[in-house]
């Protein structure tokens, strides 16, 4: 035990550190011990909110976004974007935008130009992984990609011809 007016050990300065640091995350961040009722949530998530954010998301999806940003393009906090979305999508804003960005993917295969490829087309709306994108394609559309690049006349190389992906 430290008497009054004596330096701490470096263990006593550890052990506070730990603790402190423990206590700390417990209170910041949500665990198992906590329950959904248990999570303060901000005040005022209207579905307005929800709908500026889903906005902001169509208007910028070719671009990289973060929740961060999209709440600070909504003045408000990351974490009022994300409980909007749950509230009122039933999803993150993430995941809406993984959806936005598949779809406009999607829908630049149905009206591809000469020479364009799927995994170009994955890269040009966000999916870095082009393994990821046909399986998203696959299980949205039921169909691979590159059938629907077919599909609008064009034979570009599949995922596994683009030399990029290797």
């Amino acid at each position: 035990m430290q008497r009054p007016g004596q330096p701490a050990t470096p263990e006593q300065v550890i052990r506070d550190v730990v603790e402190l640091v423990a206590s700390t995350a417990v209170a910041v961040f949500p665990n198992a011990g906590m329950t959904v009722f248990y999570l303060p949530e901000p005040a005022g998530v209207r579905p307005a909110l929800a709908r500026r954010a889903a906005e902001y998301i169509e208007a910028h999806a070719a671009e990289p976004l973060t929740v961060a940003q999209i709440a600070a393009a909504c003045e408000v906090g990351p974490r009022a974007v994300q409980i909007a979305f749950q509230r009122h999508y039933g999803q993150s804003p993430m995941a809406f935008l993984r959806a936005v960005r598949l779809r406009r993917a999607h829908q630049d295969l149905q009206r591809a130009g000469p020479g364009q490829t799927v995994a170009g087309t994955a890269r040009r709306w966000g999916w870095a992984h082009a393994g990821r994108f046909a399986r998203a394609y696959r299980e949205t559309y039921g169909q691979d990609p590159g059938d629907t690049l077919r599909g609008a006349g064009l034979a570009g190389p599949s995922l596994s011809e683009d030399p990029t992906l290797h």
